[in-house]
C-alpha cells in the first residue's frame, strides 16, 4: 500500500473490512458511493450491508479507494497507528459497562414460541436479546478489537467484516457463509445450527436429537430456498470447534442451472431458519413481529462483497458489535423448538455474548 500508515489513518475514520479469504481482506476508505443492485455495484469492488429485512434502498458501498491485503500486514499497521494513539491518549484501554435487560421479552417469547409450535404454525424461530453500552467506539477502540479479530482468525475459521463512518458502524467476526462463488454457476453454502459450550461432550452433543432436529430443518431450510436455481448437493454433518463454543455445520453446494443472480440468491437464502425461523412464510410474520419489541438493525443480516471479476461472497452478520453516537449493542440469539429448555438457552446466549466481547476486545 503506498503511503500505508496515512492510509490506514483515513480508513479508520471513513472505511470497511470484508475477508475474501482465510488471511486476505478487502478494504474501502475514501468518499462511499451507494447502490441499488449487484448490477449497478458490479464495475467496481464493492462491498453490501444492508438491514436484516432488506429493505434498504442503497445497501451497496463503494469506496473512493479499495486495497486487497494479506491479514498480517494489517495487524502490522494497525498494531504502529495503536501505539501512537497510546502516545497521545491519557490511558491506552478502557473497561466496559454491558446492560442486558431483555430477560423479560425472551421469556414472553419463548412461552409464546412454545405456544405457535404446539399449534403447528413454527417449528424453529431465533429469538435474540441485545447487552448494550453507553460507552462510544473510539478509534483506539476500533484498532483494538480489529487487531484482536485478525489474531482470532490466524487461529480458528471465521471471516471478518464491518464498516464505520463518523456517526455509525459494525464490525463482526462470524464462522457463518451464507454463500460463495468463485465460477458464476458454482455455489457454495453451509448449515450452521446447533450450539454447545465447551463443557458439553462433544460426542453427546453430536447425537443429541434436539440440536440434530434443530440443525435439520435448517439444512431443509436452505435447500428449499435453493432447488429451483440449480442442483443441490448436501454434505455430513460435522462439528466447527471454536475456543468457547462448539457448533453443527452441514456443507451444501449448488450447480446452478444459470449464471449466478446475486440480489435474487440473496432474497431466497436470507434469512436461513438458522437466523430465521421455519417454515419460512410464518416464520417472517414471526419476524417481523418481533422487530417491534426490539430493533435488530443489521444483526443477522447479509454482508457482501463483490469484486469486478464476479467472485463473490455473503457472510451472515453475527458476532459483531453495532454502534451509533448513543453508544454500542452486542446480540446474540438461539435455536427455539418444542423441546427447548429456557433455561438451557438463555445460557446458550450468553455464552455468544461472552464470547462476543472476548473476540472483538470490548471486556
Amino acid at each position: 500500500m503506498d503511503n500505508e500508515y496515512l492510509v490506514i489513518k483515513q480508513w479508520l475514520i471513513n472505511g470497511a473490512i470484508i475477508s475474501l479469504s482465510p488471511g486476505r481482506l478487502l478494504l474501502g476508505w475514501g468518499e462511499r458511493s451507494h447502490f441499488a443492485s449487484a448490477k449497478e455495484a458490479s464495475q467496481r469492488s464493492s462491498f453490501y450491508f444492508p438491514d436484516f429485512f432488506l429493505k434498504e434502498k442503497y445497501p451497496w458501498f463503494q469506496y473512493e479507494n479499495t486495497q486487497e491485503i494479506e491479514a498480517e500486514n494489517l495487524l502490522r499497521l494497525l498494531c504502529a497507528e495503536e501505539t501512537t494513539l497510546e502516545a497521545t491518549l491519557s490511558h491506552s484501554s478502557r473497561s466496559y459497562t454491558w446492560e442486558n435487560n431483555f430477560n423479560p421479552l425472551f421469556c414472553r417469547t419463548f412461552n409464546d414460541l412454545k405456544q405457535k409450535m404446539t399449534a403447528g404454525e413454527l417449528v424453529k424461530a431465533v429469538p435474540f436479546i441485545f447487552e448494550t453500552s453507553t460507552s462510544s467506539m473510539t478509534a483506539s477502540q476500533l484498532i483494538q478489537s480489529i487487531c484482536n479479530s485478525l489474531k482470532y482468525m490466524s487461529k480458528h475459521p471465521a471471516y471478518l467484516y464491518g464498516f464505520w463512518d463518523q456517526t455509525e458502524g459494525m464490525l463482526g467476526l462470524t464462522p457463518e457463509i451464507l454463500f460463495r462463488s468463485k465460477e458464476g454457476r458454482q455455489l457454495e453454502t453451509m448449515a450452521c445450527a446447533g450450539t454447545c459450550g465447551k463443557e458439553v461432550d462433544i460426542q453427546q452433543f453430536f447425537k443429541d436429537p434436539k440440536e440434530a432436529k434443530e440443525h435439520q430443518w435448517v439444512v431443509q431450510g436452505i435447500n428449499n430456498a435453493l432447488k429451483n436455481f440449480g442442483t443441490v448437493h448436501i454434505g455430513e454433518r460435522q462439528i466447527l470447534s471454536l475456543p468457547t463454543l462448539n457448533h453443527l455445520i452441514t456443507s451444501i453446494s449448488v450447480e446452478l442451472h444459470s449464471a449466478l443472480n446475486f440480489d435474487k440468491i440473496v432474497s431466497a437464502l436470507h434469512p436461513t431458519p438458522a437466523l430465521g425461523a421455519f417454515p419460512r412464510l410464518a416464520g417472517m410474520r414471526w419476524l417481523e413481529s418481533y422487530q417491534q419489541h426490539i430493533n435488530r438493525r443489521r444483526f443477522g443480516a447479509p454482508v457482501a462483497y463483490l469484486k469486478e471479476d464476479g467472485v463473490t461472497a455473503c457472510y451472515v452478520a453475527i458476532r459483531n458489535v453495532q454502534w451509533d453516537q448513543a453508544g454500542m449493542l452486542i446480540g446474540a440469539g438461539c435455536g427455539i423448538v418444542a423441546t427447548s429448555q429456557m433455561d438451557s438457552e438463555w445460557k446458550e446466549i450468553n455464552l455468544k455474548l461472552k464470547a462476543i466481547k472476548e473476540m472483538l476486545r470490548l471486556i
